[in-house]
């Protein structure tokens, strides 16, 4: 009998091993698996990462646009009225003419042709009695009142002393208001009119003149 040697011994256990081949397909199928799986994983990470990156733009441009929208609605409405067309309040102060420097008061009315407490000084521009005040009125309705000296047009001699004469005018279509002694005459009893019988001042001026 052949003795065994330590080489032929390790042979034969090598041999008695069972071989075992991985299965390809069982492989491949489970690399096709795991694929799947990572492309599912990432597909849920940006699923919900998706929502706060919107979260966050919304947080970023939110304020901007809110700006924005105040200033687009504040253009609306202050833009108009700083292009539209402003006419200045003029007119004359005759009994004859009022002298330059005399001076006027014109005083903002409410609906009721009481003062508002808003009301501006100015002067006659010349001999000719006109004056012209250039601030823009917040009131359809405005007293003028006016006092000083004027020329007598028969004697054309300055008066003996200073006479005050006013008028009420609706200024929202007419910015031209003259003031004589009729004008003058009018105010007590436009006022009487609207304030007492409450008639609109439209249709009082038409009664009180």
């Amino acid at each position: 009998m052949a003795k065994l040697t330590k080489h032929h011994f390790s042979s034969l256990i090598r041999s008695a091993r069972p071989r075992v081949q991985p299965d390809r397909e069982f492989m491949d199928h489970l690399a096709v698996q795991l694929q799947l799986r990572s492309q599912e994983l990432t597909d849920r990470r940006e699923t919900i990462a998706e929502p706060r990156h919107r979260l966050s733009r919304w947080f970023t441009f939110g304020p901007i646009l809110s700006l924005g929208a105040v200033a687009v609605v504040l253009a609306i409405m202050v833009i108009p009225d700083w292009f539209q067309p402003h006419t200045p309040l003029i007119g004359y102060i005759q009994k004859g003419p009022f002298i330059s420097g005399s001076s006027i008061t014109i005083q903002e009315l409410d609906d009721r042709l009481q003062p508002t407490g808003v009301s501006y000084q100015v002067t006659t521009n010349s001999d000719f009695g006109d004056y012209r005040l250039t601030q823009k009125l917040d009131s359809d309705y405005v007293e003028v009142i006016a006092q000083g000296y004027y020329y007598n047009e028969i004697t054309g001699e300055l008066s003996s002393g200073p006479l005050t004469l006013r008028a009420i005018a609706d200024v929202s279509e007419n910015a031209v208001v003259n003031v004589n002694v009729l004008t003058t005459l009018t105010v007590p009893r436009l006022r009487h009119i609207v304030v007492v019988d409450e008639i609109p001042v439209a249709e009082a001026k038409k009664i009180a003149e």
